[in-house]
């Protein structure tokens, strides 16, 4: 038996490194809020979500209009919502969802496909080991510790040797309401919680700062 699968956004105005991220236009007049709207509207009709929502605070006015007429439905966040650190208090209106497992998307990594969404969607729900999932993309390099020791550079000196190591883009994150709650954290960090769902680098773009919305703005093809 499938496991059921909600699927829900946060969307926010406020951002330390680039404020007013999701409501920026890119050269063509597209903004990010603009494209998790398309996202999401897509993702539903390629994956049977239980549930579906796109949160937003009432006096963020920008989002507010931005989602209303979406086919996905609204819902209202809180003061702790927005300005909390704890999950548990940013995911506070998924309490009353009546769904245990739940499928966040990140709007500031725009690029990720619906099409991959789905996969990963589709996956969660057919797997009987798997608990928790989260986006990575895989990173052949060198990587070294805060102590300066290495992590994975091989003793042979040869790129080729390292390995491979798998770096989060927050694409998107897969997670069981009850550890959230009460964990605070997404995940147990157990055998399969999370398992790590392989995308594309160029799906992989989050726009934090300045730098990141050019690049992004490069893609969408305003260079």
């Amino acid at each position: 038996m499938s496991k059921k699968l909600a699927l829900i956004s946060t969307v926010r105005l406020g951002s330390s490194r680039l404020p007013e991220k999701m409501v920026k236009e890119f050269s063509d007049g597209t903004r990010m809020v603009d494209l998790l709207v398309d996202r999401m509207e897509e993702l539903v009709n390629l994956f049977p979500f239980k549930h579906s929502a796109i949160a937003v605070h009432p006096g963020e006015l920008e989002l507010v209009n931005a989602v209303i007429h979406s086919t996905v439905p609204m819902v209202l966040r809180d003061n702790k919502s927005c300005k909390s650190s704890k999950l548990k208090d940013i995911f506070n209106f998924i309490r009353d969802i009546p769904c245990d497992n739940f499928m966040w998307i990140n709007g500031s990594v725009p690029f990720c496909k619906p099409e991959t969404l789905a996969r990963a969607a589709k996956l969660f729900s057919l797997s009987k080991t798997i608990k928790g999932m989260t986006a990575v993309v895989r990173d052949k390099n060198w990587f070294w510790g805060p102590d300066h020791y290495s992590i994975n550079v091989p003793k042979t000196g040869k790129t080729q040797d390292s390995g491979e190591i798998y770096r989060s883009c927050h694409a998107f994150h897969i997670f069981d309401k009850r550890v959230l709650f009460e964990q605070d954290r997404y995940w147990e960090f157990v055998d399969q919680d999370p398992h790590l769902f392989e995308i594309d680098e160029d799906e992989a773009i989050d726009v934090d700062d300045e730098a990141d919305f050019e690049l992004a703005n490069m893609v969408m093809g305003g260079a």
